[in-house]
């Protein structure tokens, strides 16, 4: 739920714009494309204390950490996470 969360901040600050309220929005495409929520469990947190500072935003970090403790990869367009041991799609 991390990313989500960070999408809800990023409304707010009027850095992500969607067609439809978050809700809707991530409601119709996580059934569309069968997308599993991943909730932050306590490996995930210890993870994020052993990453390297490559990356500040505390959302991302659980982010990498997630994948890695999940061996998943990362969608992202943020050329930050390539400097972590995660594959990244993008």
């Amino acid at each position: 739920m991390a990313v989500f969360g960070n999408w809800q901040l990023k409304l707010q600050n009027q850095k992500l714009e969607l067609s439809e309220p978050l809700k809707t929005y991530l409601t119709r495409w996580t059934t569309t494309y069968q997308i599993n929520v991943l909730a932050i469990e306590f490996p995930h947190a210890l993870k994020v204390a052993e990453l390297a500072d490559h990356h500040r935003d505390p959302f991302d970090r659980i982010l990498i950490a997630q994948a890695m403790v999940e061996n998943m990869a990362l969608v992202s367009g943020d050329e930050k996470f390539t400097m972590y041991p995660v594959p990244v799609i993008w």
